[in-house]
Order: C-alpha cells, then sequence, then structure tokens
C-alpha cells in the first residue's frame, strides 16, 4: 500500500514539474520574454550584475572565484561567489555556449521555479493526501507574486525553496523521526552556502515556526519544547560550522565593504504613508506594490480561505488563534520598521523593498491549505457572508479613493466573483469533492494570470530607470568584445570599454577594467577610484569617460568602444570592428621595479601621480594642472622598461624582477601573502593602497597568494566538526551492532 502511494505521489510530483514548466512558459509568452519575444529577464538587477556574474561563474578558474582582477582594481570574490554563485543549479550555465546567457538564464529561472514547487508538494504531501490540491498550492507558491516580481534576482531562488524543506526537516526534529537531524543539516548548509543573505530570514521564519509547531500543531510541553529547541540550537551550530568556509569570509568582507559604509548603511525606513486598507489586502497577496493596488487575483482566493480556516469548528481552536497571531506578526514584520529591520538584518534593503515577504507568501499558502482540507459546508456558509462583505468594503473603499486608477477594476472583480461562486456552489449543493478541486483548478489559474500581471507590472515599473536588455543584446556585446580582445597583446594588463554596457562586464567577459557593480563591494576599491577621479556612488564603481593620466598609471593599455569622440584623440587606433579597439601609449605596467615605495601623498589623485613619476623617474607629467603628454610618454616608457615579468591566475601571481622594489597597482589588502625567492616576507604600501615589495639583490622570483580573511578559520571548524560527526557515527554504529 505504501510503494502505491509512494508511486502515485511520484507521478503526481512528475505531472506538477511539467505543470510548472508550461505555466512557466506560458507566462513567458505571454510577456514576450526571451526566447519567446524580444525582452529577456535581463533586467533591473540581472540585467546589471547578475548575467555578468553568472558569466564569471561559468568562465573563471577556481583561483579566480577567490579573487579576480576583473572586481574593480581587483579585489576578492570568494564572499562574491558566497553571495552569487554557489547554487547547484549554475551548472545549468556550462551546458551552453559562454555568450547564451541569456538562454542560460531562462532555463535556470524556470528550473527553480520547478524546484520550488516540488519542495513545496514534498511538504503538503507530508501532510495531506490529497494530491490534486497539493499540486494546486504548491504551483501557487512556485510562482507567487513576489517570486515572479523577482525573477531577475534567481539567485535567491534556491532558499526559496528550500524553506518548505526546512520547515519540514524542522518537524521531524520536534516529533523524533529518523534522521531528522541530517535531514536539517544537509538543507540548512545549502542555504546558507546558496546565499547567507536570504537563509539570515529563512532562520529566523525557521525560530518561529518551531514554536508555532510545537505548541499549535503538536501541544508539547514547555520541559519538552526546551528540550526539542537544544537539539535544534545542535543542529544549527553543525550546520553554521560545515558552511563557516564561506560564511566568515563573507561576514568579514561585508564588514570591509558595506558595514564600513555608514553613508548607505541603515538608511532608515522611509516610503511614504501607508493606506491600512491596502496594507491588509496586500498581506494576502504577500507582495506589496508601491505604485500599484494590491491585486486581488489570488487575494480573492486567499482571503476566503483565510476567513473559512477562523471560523471552521473543525480546526482547534489553539491552531487558529495561533494561525492569526502568526500571520498578524508576519505581517507587521512587512510595515512595523522595527520588525521590518529585524528582518533585513538591520539594513534598509536598496531597490526592491519587503525582501520578507517570501516566508510570508508560504505561510500564507500552508495555513490557505490547511483550510481546504477542512473546508466544509457551514464553514462555507459563514465564510461566504464575511467574505462578501470583506470584497463589498474593499472595493467601496477602492472606488471612493480611486485606487482603481491603476489597474482595470473589472477583472479583479470577476476574479473575486468567481471565487465566491465556487464557495456557493458547496453551500447550495454540497458537492464538497467537486467544488474543492475546482477551486484548486481556479488557484493554479489565477496564480498564472497573476503571474503574468507582475511581470508586466515589474516591467512598466522600472522601464524608465532600468529598461530590459533585448534578446540577442548580451550576445552581441559578448561577440563584438571578444573579436576586438582577439587583436590585444598578451600581457598584464588592465582595459575598459567605452560603450553604453558599463557596471560588470570585465568580470562577464573576462578581462581586467575598473566598473563594479555588487553587494559585496570593497570599500577600499572605492575610495581609489574616487581618488583617481572616476565614478563612485553606493555599491558601484564606474568608468564612463578618458582620463589618460589616471588610467595609465593604474596600467589601462586599451580602450574598445564603438563611438570615435568617446575616445581621446592621444590613443593609437588599432582594430575598426563592432567595437573598435585603441591603444593607450602611456600606461605603466600592472607591476613593475623602482628604487622607491616611498611617494608623496596627495589628496588630488593627479598631482598624487605626478609625485610617483616625479620621484621614480625625474619627470613632472603636469604643468600648471594640465597634462604634459611629452613627458608622460617618457616617463611612463622608463617605467615600461622596468616592468616584472608577471604570471597571473587569479589568487596566484607569479613575478620575475630584478630591482630594489616590486611596484604594484593591486589593492593592499591583509589578505595577500607573499614570498621573496621562497621567504616570507611584509608587504608594503605604495600610493597610500597598493601593494609593494622590497627585493633582494639579483633576480628575484615573488609569488603571492591571497587566502580570504577567516577561510582557514572557516576550513579548521568545518573539518573539526566533520570529524567529530564522523566519530559519532562510527561509534553509534558500533554500539548498535554491539546490541
Amino acid at each position: 500500500m505504501n510503494n502505491q502511494k509512494h508511486k502515485d505521489r511520484l507521478i503526481w510530483g512528475v505531472l506538477l514539474s511539467l505543470t510548472v514548466a508550461c505555466a512557466y512558459c506560458l507566462m513567458m509568452k505571454i510577456c514576450g520574454i526571451y526566447p519567446f519575444g524580444a525582452d529577456t529577464f535581463l533586467r533591473v538587477d540581472m540585467g546589471m550584475q547578475y548575467a555578468d556574474f553568472l558569466s564569471f561563474v561559468r568562465n573563471s578558474s577556481f583561483l579566480e572565484k577567490i579573487y579576480s582582477f576583473s572586481k574593480s582594481v581587483g579585489g576578492q570574490t570568494w564572499a562574491l561567489m558566497a553571495y552569487y554563485g554557489f547554487s547547484p543549479f549554475n551548472l545549468i550555465l556550462y551546458l551552453l555556449p559562454a555568450q547564451k546567457i541569456e538562454l542560460a538564464i531562462f532555463i535556470m529561472v524556470g528550473a527553480k521555479f520547478v524546484f520550488i514547487a516540488l519542495a513545496a508538494y514534498i511538504f503538503f504531501c507530508a501532510h495531506y493526501e490529497n494530491n490534486m490540491a497539493n499540486r494546486a498550492f504548491s504551483l501557487a507558491y512556485a510562482i507567487y507574486p513576489y517570486f515572479v516580481r523577482y525573477y531577475f534576482n534567481t539567485l535567491w531562488f534556491d532558499v526559496f525553496a528550500l524553506l518548505p524543506l526546512l520547515l519540514l526537516a524542522t518537524e521531524r526534529v520536534v516529533d523524533s523521526r529518523k534522521n531528522a537531524k541530517p535531514m536539517f543539516i544537509i538543507l540548512y548548509v545549502w542555504s546558507l552556502v546558496s546565499n547567507y543573505y536570504v537563509s539570515y530570514m529563512v532562520s529566523l521564519f525557521v525560530l518561529l515556526y518551531f514554536v508555532f509547531y510545537c505548541f499549535a500543531v503538536q501541544g508539547v510541553s514547555l520541559k519538552q519544547m526546551i528540550k526539542k529547541a537544544m537539539e535544534m540550537a545542535a543542529s544549527v551550530a553543525v550546520s553554521l560550522s560545515l558552511a563557516a568556509p564561506v560564511l566568515i569570509p563573507a561576514f568579514n568582507q561585508l564588514v570591509k565593504g558595506k558595514f564600513n559604509d555608514l553613508a548607505g548603511f541603515n538608511r532608515g525606513f522611509t516610503d511614504g504613508v501607508y493606506n491600512v486598507l491596502m496594507s491588509v489586502v496586500s498581506c494576502f497577496d504577500a507582495t506589496y506594490m508601491i505604485d500599484n493596488i494590491p491585486q486581488f487575483t489570488f487575494s480573492s482566493l486567499a482571503v476566503l480561505l483565510i476567513i473559512a480556516l477562523i471560523v471552521n469548528n473543525k480546526i482547534p481552536l489553539k491552531y487558529r488563534i495561533s494561525s492569526v497571531l502568526f500571520m498578524g506578526f508576519m505581517g507587521a514584520g512587512l510595515y512595523m520598521s522595527g520588525l521590518y529591520y529585524a528582518w533585513h538584518g538591520f539594513s534598509w534593503p536598496e531597490g526592491f523593498p519587503f525582501r520578507n515577504t517570501f516566508v510570508y507568501a508560504f505561510l500564507l499558502v500552508m495555513l490557505c491549505r490547511r483550510s481546504l482540507e477542512k473546508l466544509d459546508f457551514k464553514t462555507a456558509v459563514k465564510t461566504l457572508v464575511l467574505g462578501g462583505g470583506f470584497y463589498a468594503l474593499c472595493f467601496v473603499y477602492y472606488i471612493k479613493f480611486n485606487y482603481l486608477r491603476w489597474s482595470s477594476w473589472s477583472s479583479e472583480l470577476t476574479a473575486a466573483a468567481v471565487a465566491v461562486a465556487l464557495m456557493a456552489m458547496l453551500v447550495t449543493f454540497r458537492y464538497e469533492k467537486v467544488a474543492k478541486n475546482m477551486l484548486c483548478v481556479l488557484l493554479v489559474a489565477l496564480s498564472v494570470v497573476n503571474g503574468c500581471r507582475h511581470i508586466r507590472g515589474e516591467k512598466l515599473l522600472n522601464d524608465s530607470v532600468n529598461p530590459t536588455k533585448a534578446g540577442g543584446e548580451y550576445e552581441y556585446n559578448y561577440t563584438a568584445v571578444a573579436d576586438a580582445m582577439t587583436h590585444t597583446e598578451e600581457g598584464f594588463y588592465r582595459m575598459e570599454d567605452l560603450s553604453a554596457r558599463i557596471y560588470n562586464q570585465p568580470m562577464g567577459l573576462n578581462y581586467y577594467g575598473i566598473n563594479h557593480f555588487s553587494s559585496t563591494y570593497d570599500k577600499q576599491s572605492q575610495e581609489i577610484a574616487a581618488h583617481y577621479g572616476y565614478g563612485v556612488s553606493m555599491y558601484t564603481t564606474l568608468y564612463r569617460l578618458n582620463r589618460l593620466l589616471p588610467d595609465s598609471f593604474l596600467g589601462m593599455k586599451y580602450f574598445i568602444c564603438e563611438d570615435i569622440w568617446n575616445i581621446s584623440d592621444k590613443c593609437d587606433f588599432i582594430y575598426d570592428g563592432e567595437r573598435n579597439l585603441y591603444y593607450n601609449p602611456y600606461h605603466i605596467p600592472v607591476v613593475f621595479t623602482g628604487i622607491t615605495n616611498a611617494i608623496e601623498n596627495n589628496p588630488d589623485g593627479d598631482l598624487h601621480i605626478d609625485n610617483m613619476f616625479m620621484t621614480l623617474t625625474g619627470i613632472s607629467v603636469l604643468d600648471d594642472g594640465e597634462v604634459n603628454y611629452e613627458n608622460l610618454a617618457t616617463a611612463s616608457e622608463i617605467l615600461r622598461n622596468n616592468a616584472a615579468v608577471v604570471e597571473e591566475n587569479g589568487a596566484l601571481l607569479k613575478a620575475t624582477a630584478t630591482g630594489e622594489y616590486l611596484l604594484t597597482t593591486i589593492m593592499y589588502e591583509d589578505s595577500w601573502h607573499i614570498w621573496v625567492n621562497g621567504e616570507k616576507v611584509q608587504q608594503e604600501k605604495f600610493m597610500e593602497h597598493f601593494i609593494s615589495v622590497p627585493l633582494a639583490e639579483g633576480q628575484c622570483d615573488v609569488t603571492m597568494i591571497y587566502i580570504p580573511d577567516g577561510i582557514l578559520q572557516g576550513l579548521g571548524l568545518m573539518v573539526s566538526v566533520a570529524v567529530m560527526l564522523a566519530k559519532g557515527f562510527i561509534i553509534k554504529k558500533k554500539i548498535v551492532k554491539g546490541d
């Protein structure tokens, strides 16, 4: 019997996967998303940073995943990988050519939607027998408004999917089920490694759900709850230890970046005045649309099912009261600044707000599924009366204050009317099974419709600021830049693209540039950029136009552009193509030798560089604040003659040089460890921000290795805990055999 039940669930699970995949493709077709239309997923964060990071994940070596010179003027990428790159779904990238990132992202997002649905299906199947209802609510969770509006943040989807599985594992720990703790640890480590930021929110919700499940569902005593809490705490501690090689360096990077930027951190909770009724209804939609009214297409059903849950006497009173309190607390977390801060790590989430609503979304779907399971004739009658009154008040209120001007209210009214009609059918004809199945069909249909509405809504809200990149644009840009780069010389230097596309193109297209945009930025790299006259803003370092003096100092050897007027006439034309290539005759090496590393500092970047040239070559490159290009050419040539022979691969750099000091424009960080002729030496500062190395007499072999701060401690902790777990498992196995 159990085998047949498992077989049926497996078949229904496969059908669910196909249904979600079809629904996903249907939404993309309706909304004209690539490959079904001209638009792509490359918009907002996906267009500005994530697509390039995904290309970097695909194209980079392991050492470059630790440190890369493509990140601004160089920087740690291990913490960047911890936030963006460790999802197993990234393996999809390797199945397609590098330039086909648009198609790869389309497949990845669809695969993650399916994963979210299957995870929810596993959760519901552990509680309910009705596979049709389980499938319907799993699909509703997978394409919930919150998720489809966040399609450009696909890196978070793993954690969205792992949430119901973690809750199921939490239940099994409370119930003392076999292998519950290993299941929880594996899932929690996966979550933490996939994305620590969203996992923080999941951790808070798991704690709340643990209390809810113990009290409202199982009714365990306080003593038992404390005992189970200790078991959960131990599992959490083990999970954190196993994820330590990722978490500790990531935290240290945040300390050096975002936490060190008080101007950008904790900016305050300011988003205008909220309408109370709008806020209430938006809680049933699990997303807040700042410029639009809350949408009734899913709310019409959610409101009815939550009302049915509250008035259903078949459901224990303790469960109903706890559910209302739980929903109220989670809803308050969307609008009360104190709770809101707590959910977001005490920082305003820049850009799209209310990132914690995904946990509210699952709570809402879970309670609605419970409500449908226990729905009966008497409950339906009560629900119709209360639900109808609620709808009437909402529409009167919306019409009075003209909140419907942003949307066709007739479609919302139709959806509400259909849901009420189905509930009325249950009351009138008492066809409970038929009515419930029809409610499930309606749920699926409304979820797809709502998904389309929210994708379109997001596009309309952001097109003026972050327009969608058209299908084929990324491939065109990738190919054009790659063709231009084939005409460059081999070596360790920097270059930049002066075309319209900015942000993380150096990482995406595998060259060493300046542009960078991420949440795990290096504060010092932004200080360097600002010092030398490049554009900086919160999280971003931007190269937009030639400034040949700082360009030359930073080893900017080539420039790529479409339009000739973007390029200084001092540069030499090299290649004419979709992207033109130009050579900077004034560049100096990224790694070279000099007689000293002591350069007089100056708050003006150009004067600082002039001091460097004067100290190392005896030539001033500025005349009354203007660049003397003849002197710059002579001084640069001198330093190019002192270039070191360099072999670099991300976190490992080897150089051969002769002189007193090895000088670099590699950002100074304590995480660099340096050996000269096999002996460990201490790095010193050059130009306040960069690395210099004192050399021995004669030819020196220099080895530089970047070890992210905290990764060794994290590895030690992980190995220690893993060994303890292995020993415990062996001892337990021996005891069992002895019995």
